[in-house]
Formats: C-alpha cells, sequence, structure tokens
C-alpha cells in the first residue's frame, strides 16, 4: 500500500501587519478613484472572511480537492492502483493506493516521472483553486469590494498553506519524508525540485498574476 500525501492543515494566521495612518486630506468626488487594491475596513472585512472561509475549508472540501488531485493523477499514470481518499476534518488527508503497473500515459513519464506527477498534483489542484479565486476576486473586487477580497484573501491563505507545507520539508531528510507521503519531499526525490524551490514558484505565483491582471485592466 502506497501512500501520497499526509497534509497536515496549519492554518498560517498571524497578527496583521498592516500599519495605519491618517491621511492629511480627503479626496474629493471629482477625483479618479485609485485602480489598485486600498486598505480600509471594507479590504479589512473582506481579508478576514476570505481566512475564515479558507480556515473553514480545511473541514473537508479544500484537503479533499488536494488529495482527489493525487487520486486522479494515480489513476492517470497506472493501470489497477485503486487509489483512495481519506480525510480528517481540519487535520489534513491521505491518498492510499496499490502498487501496480505504469499505465500508457505513465511510461511516457517513467517511474520517477510518474511518482512526481503524483506529488505535484494536490499542489497544482491548490494552485488551480488559488489562482481562480484570486482572479475572480479582481475582476469583481469594484462592484463588490468585500465578496472580491475575501476571494483575494483565499487565494492568498491557501498559498501560504502550500508554502508552510513545502516549508515542513526543508533541510529535513527528503528521502524519509518522502516515504511518508509529502508532496514536496516526493518531488525532491523523484524529480530534483528542492522544497525551497517550490516555496519561491508558490510565492511569486498571485504576484505575478496580480501584476498580469494589473497590466490588462490598464490596457
Amino acid at each position: 500500500m502506497q501512500i501520497q500525501s499526509s497534509r497536515n492543515f496549519q492554518p498560517q494566521l498571524k497578527k496583521s501587519s498592516v500599519h495605519w495612518a491618517d491621511g492629511s486630506r480627503t479626496p474629493s468626488q471629482s477625483e479618479e478613484p485609485q485602480s489598485g487594491l486600498k486598505f480600509n475596513d471594507t479590504t479589512m472585512i473582506g481579508l478576514g472572511a476570505g481566512l475564515a472561509a479558507n480556515v473553514a475549508a480545511a473541514g473537508y472540501p479544500s484537503t479533499w480537492l488536494h488529495e482527489m488531485g493525487h487520486a486522479k493523477m494515480i489513476g492517470l499514470m497506472y493501470d489497477g492502483a485503486s487509489p483512495t481518499v481519506e480525510v480528517f476534518p481540519f487535520k489534513g488527508g491521505v491518498t492510499k493506493w496499490r502498487l501496480a503497473p505504469l499505465s500508457d500515459v505513465g511510461q511516457k513519464f517513467g517511474p520517477n516521472g510518474a511518482r512526481a506527477m503524483v506529488s505535484a498534483a494536490g499542489t497544482l489542484v491548490d494552485m488551480g483553486v488559488a489562482t481562480t479565486t484570486f482572479g475572480v476576486g479582481y475582476k469583481i473586487r469594484k462592484e463588490h469590494p468585500i465578496l472580491g477580497t475575501a476571494l483575494m484573501g483565499y487565494a492568498g491563505a491557501t498559498v501560504a498553506n502550500s508554502i508552510a507545507y513545502a516549508a515542513s520539508a526543508v533541510g529535513k531528510d527528503v528521502a524519509k519524508l518522502a516515504m511518508e507521503g509529502n508532496d514536496f519531499a516526493g518531488l525532491a526525490v523523484r524529480a530534483g525540485i528542492p522544497p525551497i524551490v517550490s516555496i519561491g514558484i508558490m510565492a511569486a505565483l498571485l504576484p505575478l498574476e496580480y501584476a498580469v491582471l494589473r497590466y490588462l485592466e490598464k490596457n
């Protein structure tokens, strides 16, 4: 029996680092509104709602989606592996599967490549959810400021949790962690991608998306 992703949910909640300052003037109604993000009461309410939703989703849906990413990739890469998903609310989840021969698709990746794809699949789902919710939130933020900011906050919390998961493998025995099902250790062993590189990629994802969305909005 193989185990992939004993994912532990640890919400990364920290005290706000926003520094408030009283403005010396209030913009008149005739001034052009700023198109960027501004921190005000509405923004903070939205971010708080997004963080709360992210914590609540860890009770089942977000963890289930993560593990289903592994399960679907296992089904694609192997024949007869029969993956099963188990979720432990607010603690994490695990995907178990039988040793099985590579499928036609899996053979194109090879043994190490197939295992690396399985390891990456859960986080790919997480990042897909994060970029989608961030994009939708950015799009609707002017008409629906609280909901838009909440979606963007949810996306940020999703990425932060994935970064924390990857950080748990930094400086550790990745071979041992990979055997225990750590996704990022598995990527390190099977694909040669160190956890710190995975962290850098994930940390850059939303800022890059924001820059692209801002550019498209202005042009």
